[in-house]
Order: C-alpha cells, then sequence, then structure tokens
C-alpha cells in the first residue's frame, strides 16, 4: 500500500512538473437570451453559465445592441455579470445592431479573425480568439447553417469543417478548442468529417447525449473539439439540464500540456 501512494504522488509530481493543466470549456447557444418561455431573461441565462464552472465559454446566437434585445450588448452584460473577459464576433447586421457569436474567459481574450463560412440564407461566421491562460490556446467558436437533415445543407457545413481545419494548419495554431451549434446530428457527415480530419470530438457520440430542444431533448447539435487531436487531451463532454435556452450547454475538461 505505501507502494501504492509513493507511485501514485511520484506521477502527481511528475504532471505538475511537465505543467499539466485542466480547465473546463464549454458551449452554449443562448436563444439571445431567451428562455424556454420566450421570455427575454439576461440574468437567467447568466445563471446557467455560471453553473458551468467553465473557465472558458462559447456562446451562439449572441445580440449586440439589437432593438428585440432592448439595445444590450449581450456578451458584455454576461462577462460582467460572470467577471468574465469577452470578445464578440458579427455574423449579421440586425435590427440596428449585430448578431454573432461570442467568448468569454476568465483570462484575456485576444480577437485574431472573424471567418466567413458556407452558409444558404443567413450568413454565418467562425470567430478565432486566443486565450491567454498559463498555457495559451486557441478558441473557435461557430454557429453552423441550420436545415439538419437536408443533404445539400449538410454538405455546406462539411465544407465548412474543411475551411476551418484548412485554416488552422495553415496558421499552425495549437492547441485549439472549436466548438458551437453545428446543427448536426451525432451520425451526420459533419461528424464523419470531423472524425476524418482527426478532429478530438469530446461530445459521446452513441447516441445518448443529446442538447436540443432543451425541454425534451431528442438531438445532438452542440460540439466541443479538440484540433489538432494530439494537441491536448480531454475528458468525455457532459450536458447541464437549463431551461434558460431552447439548447443545452455542453461543458468537458479539457488536458494542457505545456509545450516546452
Amino acid at each position: 500500500m505505501k507502494k501504492l501512494f509513493f507511485f501514485a504522488a511520484l506521477f502527481a509530481a511528475v504532471l505538475v512538473s511537465a505543467g499539466t493543466r485542466s480547465a473546463v470549456i464549454a458551449t452554449y447557444n443562448i436563444h439571445h437570451g431567451r428562455n424556454i418561455k420566450r421570455k427575454l431573461d439576461l440574468s437567467g441565462t447568466a445563471a446557467a453559465l455560471r453553473m458551468l464552472n467553465a473557465e472558458t465559454i462559447i456562446l451562439n446566437e449572441v445580440d449586440f445592441n439589437t432593438k428585440r434585445s432592448g439595445k444590450v450588448d449581450q456578451a458584455a452584460f454576461l462577462a460582467k455579470e460572470l467577471k468574465m473577459n469577452h470578445v464578440f464576433g458579427r455574423s449579421i447586421d440586425f435590427q440596428g445592431g449585430h448578431y454573432g457569436n461570442a467568448v468569454l474567459s476568465v483570462y484575456k481574450v485576444e480577437k485574431i479573425d472573424i471567418l466567413k463560412i458556407p452558409s444558404r440564407g443567413e450568413a454565418r461566421s467562425a470567430l478565432v480568439v486566443k486565450i491567454h491562460a498559463p498555457t495559451p490556446y486557441y478558441v473557435i467558436a461557430t454557429h453552423f447553417v441550420n436545415g439538419e437533415v437536408d443533404p445539400e445543407i449538410e454538405a455546406l457545413r462539411v465544407k465548412c469543417i474543411d475551411l476551418i481545419a484548412d485554416y488552422i494548419d495553415a496558421k499552425k495554431y495549437s492547441p485549439v478548442i472549436f466548438g458551437g451549434d453545428l446543427n448536426t446530428r451525432h451520425h451526420g457527415a459533419v461528424v464523419s468529417r470531423m472524425q476524418q480530419r482527426k478532429f478530438k470530438i469530446l461530445n459521446d457520440l452513441s447516441g445518448k447525449m443529446l442538447s436540443f430542444p432543451s425541454w425534451k431533448p431528442n438531438r445532438l447539435l452542440d460540439y466541443l473539439t479538440i484540433y489538432p487531436a494530439d494537441s491536448a487531451d480531454g475528458k468525455t463532454a457532459r450536458i447541464f439540464n437549463t431551461l434558460a435556452s431552447d439548447h443545452l450547454p455542453v461543458a468537458a475538461e479539457i488536458i494542457f500540456s505545456d509545450p516546452r
């Protein structure tokens, strides 16, 4: 028994000396702050985010100074409530303001890029940021075009995966947490393409993990992944139950290794 404790302590010491660090990362489509009763309730959104206990959070369907949301900078409001930093990434102009994605983090968030991605109808984008954590990492937050069972729409989403993977490869960013509402099923062509391109998907793909609709989930639409797959490790993601949006938040523990 003493030997067992010795080797456990030695292993822990090796992890610390190697600079290994874990962090909870989450993704949540907040439905521009409207709960399942279609009531605007950003305080409820903040409460849902708080229970995730995440150091960095990807947000989809975020309003910036739009008429429907009372001319509020939603990402800034949520960041203030959670005492986090934030960056907003525009996808479209909407009702006198903008609509898109955001990233919150307890660490400094540096906006790197906003990528235009293939879509139909409403324009879509991917927000690229760098998180200045003790072990820095990148986050790409996106919201793919909807139309889950339309094969032509799914083909557009597959093109999005290739565009994002090619972008990361060209920039040599590592590690990258890629996630958001991908509007695709767990057995669809987008998931197959992510596996082909060597994304490490942290969701349970058995069909048991369901994130939409929040009041009676019957499909998985929201994903967390690592790219390149060997740049970090991660535990299987989990779903959090809340009715603050029509989606459920997904969070996972990511294990970062200091490259030094």
